[in-house]
């Protein structure tokens, strides 16, 4: 019989650290930043959907430069818009900062077309210095408009670290064994 109590309580920490929410769960926050990988009708729609419980909202979008027109088209009458060139990385908070109080972000949201969001180390990276420097929330939009808020920052990424190292040590397992090799 296998034991996989332990396997199971990893998939139980990364699930208490990752809650599903709606619109109207976002609506105390009052300044966030928007990170957007793509731009189409589901970032559209998250944007309403987030303005349209919280019409006060401060939104700083940030977004590819080549799609910085695009944005400021859209949303540049009503909020700030930065374009940003590479990977996103710590840098463009550092460059935020700059400009904005970055204290007084009590929100930091980003739109990917990828179904599983904040397993980009870079992504982690961002939301934990914006969690060290004040009461920030961590949100998500992903594929099929499903809202998702992130606790425990930290936990998280140990915990998913360590799944995937095990899933890695898995395969290399599954492979020497379909190969014939030693185990």
């Amino acid at each position: 019989m296998k034991n996989t109590n332990s396997y199971d309580q990893l998939f139980s920490i990364i699930d208490g650290c990752v809650k599903g929410i709606s619109y109207q769960q976002m609506q105390h926050n009052k300044n966030m930043i928007v990170v957007s990988v793509i731009e189409e009708t589901r970032f559209q729609k998250f944007i309403e959907g987030l303005t349209e419980c919280n019409p006060h909202i401060s939104l700083t979008i940030i977004a590819q430069d080549y799609m910085e027109n695009a944005f400021r088209d859209t949303y540049g009458d009503r909020y700030r818009v930065v374009g940003w060139k590479g990977r996103y990385t710590t840098d463009i908070i550092n460059k935020l900062s700059e400009e904005i109080d970055i204290a007084s972000i009590d929100g930091f949201a980003f739109f990917t077309d990828l179904p599983i969001n904040l397993r980009d180390n870079n992504f982690m990276q961002i939301a934990e210095l914006l969690k060290n420097t004040g009461s920030v929330n961590i949100y998500s939009s992903t594929i099929g408009n499903d809202l998702y808020e992130y606790r425990n920052i930290s936990l998280y990424r140990q915990a998913l670290r360590l799944f995937v190292d095990i899933n890695k040590t898995i395969d290399l397992f599954l492979n020497k064994d379909d190969q014939g090799g030693d185990i």
